[in-house]
């Protein structure tokens, strides 16, 4: 039995579930143009967004209502809405606003650290070391476990792309962004891509 191993990659490291054989004759038009690398890199760059919006809605928090636990529900909020958004749309504005400037790790921590000042030299403790465990938290990753509670839209995204390119995994954001940016750009350039060609190849290899 075929098993989907051989994954394409992001220019850093993320993995996208497409197979990299099957996937050349399809993108091979964006690649001549120029274009496939900037796609890679702008799946970086839009998968940051729930994290981004978690630390920004953990900032302002703080600032705005002064409490520690409407910081906690601020970082929660925003890494959910983040991620239904990543999930529903793409703007590439938008996710070099949200990953450029709150997902960066030296601004966020420095925003952080001055309110966190402010709100020690105001007696507010708890506000100042809840928010530097929420950006902290948010820059590791360790908050994405909250993310289980989208798992039921997910799946259902998951299955209909399964079905309808013959993938063997998972379609996570990753993937979904990766179709959604090679047809945004082919269409932006006058191509056409045929994801038929992807289905008859996994196909192909299923059955050798």
């Amino acid at each position: 039995m075929y098993v989907e191993h051989n994954c394409i990659y992001t220019p850093n490291g993320l993995k996208i579930r497409f197979d990299r054989d099957a996937t050349k004759a399809v993108v091979a038009p964006l690649k001549v143009a120029g274009v496939y690398e900037h796609i890679l890199l702008d799946i970086e760059t839009w998968v940051g967004v729930p994290n981004a919006l978690s630390n920004l809605a953990a900032i302002v928090a703080a600032v705005a209502f002064g409490s520690a636990w409407w910081v906690v529900v601020a970082m929660l909020s925003g890494l959910l809405l983040g991620e239904l958004i990543a999930q529903a749309f793409y703007s590439r504005t938008l996710g070099l606003i949200l990953s450029g400037i709150a997902g960066f790790p030296v601004i966020v921590m420095a925003i952080a650290i001055a309110v966190g000042i402010w709100s020690a030299i105001n007696g507010h403790w708890t506000i100042a070391l809840t928010l530097a465990v929420a950006v902290l938290g948010n820059w590791l990753t360790l908050w994405d476990i909250f993310l289980v509670v989208t798992l039921p839209f997910n799946c259902l995204i998951s299955r209909y792309w399964q079905s309808k390119l013959g993938l063997l995994r998972p379609w996570t954001m990753t993937e979904r962004l990766f179709f959604g940016l090679c047809n945004m750009k082919a269409a932006r350039l006058g191509l056409e891509l045929d994801w038929g060609v992807y289905g008859e190849v996994m196909r192909n290899k299923r059955n050798t």
